[in-house]
């Protein structure tokens, strides 16, 4: 309950700035896992409301998998 406080608030906070457009897709990733797979859906959810273009990897992968991505660029 407390992670997804926390989650809620860096998204509030997120646009809460206002969300500028981006030359390039922004690209939503999460963990193969329940909690990853619903905090990645919110998220990208609410990029698209604001009309951010998006590319879908939730449920990319294992932590193994994800922070390979993320290390990767």
């Amino acid at each position: 309950m407390v992670r997804i406080r926390g989650w809620m608030g860096v998204s509030a906070l997120l646009l809460s700035m206002g969300i500028a457009q981006a030359a390039d897709p922004v690209r939503v990733g999460s963990k193969i896992d329940t909690e990853g797979s619903l905090l990645g859906n919110v998220i990208l959810q609410v990029l698209e409301k604001h009309g951010v273009k998006t590319v879908n990897k939730i449920q990319l992968g294992t932590t193994q998998v994800v922070r390979g991505a993320i290390t990767a660029g």
